[in-house]
């Protein structure tokens, strides 16, 4: 009857390192979060950059409505 019980310790063993191998996969996936992070502050920083490329488009927009106020020259 020793048999039987020995294959239940022998199940417990392989589920711990079931588990073991879970822990693993879980840090994994911290490490794939972390990595996307930067990637949200690098969209962030193109986000500035556009909103800048629109204020300088506001500003080119404005000299062209000033020249058209100083109409042409005869």
């Amino acid at each position: 009857m020793g048999s039987p019980n020995y294959n239940m310790y022998s199940d417990s063993y392989d589920m711990d390192s079931h588990t073991d191998n879970m822990d693993s996969l879980s840090y994994d996936i911290d490490s794939q979060t972390d990595d996307m992070d930067p990637l949200s502050y690098d969209m962030d920083f193109h986000t500035d950059d556009m909103d800048s490329h629109t204020d300088d488009m506001d500003s080119h927009t404005d000299d062209m409505d000033s020249n058209e106020r100083d109409g042409p020259v005869h």
